[in-house]
């Protein structure tokens, strides 16, 4: 009852990728221990990291996904809201820096890796990394 403002990124499947633009579907594997502590310790990490925030969900989907499907759901409560657009930010850098979530992508002339794919690290406090 004391948040004001509730700020909710949602990640869906895009048609394009850098320069393709005949994207079909996505295709998402997780290693499921190491994927699920790395979302919880995000969560963790945004509430140490803003005291003002109340509440955090942090959600990534796995397997096949078409044009328009959801893939990742990030966000938080607090009384105001610049500080629930800062950390729902921040917790989306996060998960596409840290939670080992390998993404492939189908377009019209087969499977690859996806053009945006960063490289996993791993920052032992995530309370104190930046993106």
């Amino acid at each position: 009852p004391d948040c004001g403002a509730v700020v909710l990124f949602v990640g869906r499947v895009r048609n394009n990728s850098g320069s393709r633009q005949d994207v079909q579907e996505l295709s998402f594997e997780a290693y499921h221990p190491a994927a699920e502590e790395a979302l919880e310790r995000i969560g963790r990490a945004v509430l140490a990291r803003w005291d003002e925030v109340k509440a955090t969900a942090v959600l990534h989907r796995e397997g096949k996904l078409a044009v328009g499907d959801v893939t990742v759901v990030v966000g938080c409560a607090s009384p105001h809201r610049a500080s629930a657009f800062a950390a729902v930010t921040w917790a989306m850098e996060a998960v596409k820096a840290t939670v080992p979530v390998w993404k492939l992508e189908r377009w019209s002339g087969g499977w690859g890796p996806a053009c945006d794919a960063r490289p996993i690290c791993w920052p032992v406090d995530l309370v104190a990394w930046e993106p």
